[in-house]
């Protein structure tokens, strides 16, 4: 039998891929964890009108391991390539018609995703993709479009209103 003893592994470019710490406790370089990540919330309250697309304004982040996240454009463009999990929500203050009531998850300006409410009378909606981001110059942000009539007032909550995503690890 033999036994390796070391505390750092790196690969041919000197990025440390595991190190150890000497009492049993793993870390990764970057390599095997879903990093970047990020969350993202509206800060503060917002409306949309009627029958318009408005990109959601998420102006407070949770985390975000790599400062992607933009919260002046509502944009997260991360500079590592690969595939990447996103995660959205949005929830109205009232439980008023909100027929149509749909979130897009946009690529470059392209919608890659849309979910729409189940039922009238419906007051929050979400939806999750799977992409591929070039590491380079592509970003992703979230609008949302109701239908209700009138204005819609969202609450700027963490909880009600966010998006979050990560780097698939080993996509």
């Amino acid at each position: 039998m033999s036994i390796l003893k070391v505390n750092t592994i790196q690969d041919k470019g000197g990025n440390t891929l595991l190190s150890s710490d000497g009492a049993g406790v793993i870390s990764s370089g970057g390599a095997i964890t879903n990093t970047p990540s990020f969350r993202a919330y509206a800060s503060s309250n917002f409306s949309t009108a009627n029958g318009t697309r408005t990109i959601v304004p998420f102006g407070n982040v949770t985390f975000d391991t790599g400062n992607y996240f933009n919260t002046s454009t509502y944009r997260y463009t991360p500079l590592v390539a690969g595939y990447y999990n996103f995660f959205a929500t949005v929830k109205a203050n009232v439980a008023t018609d909100t027929e149509n009531f749909v979130i897009y998850i946009r690529k470059n300006e392209t919608e890659i995703m849309e979910v729409t409410s189940p039922q009238l009378y419906y007051n929050s909606v979400n939806g999750s993709v799977i992409t591929y981001l070039d590491g380079v110059d592509d970003f992703v942000d979230v609008y949302v479009r109701q239908d209700s009539g009138g204005n819609l007032e969202y609450n700027g909550l963490d909880k009600k209103v966010y998006f979050q995503g990560f780097r698939l690890t080993g996509a």
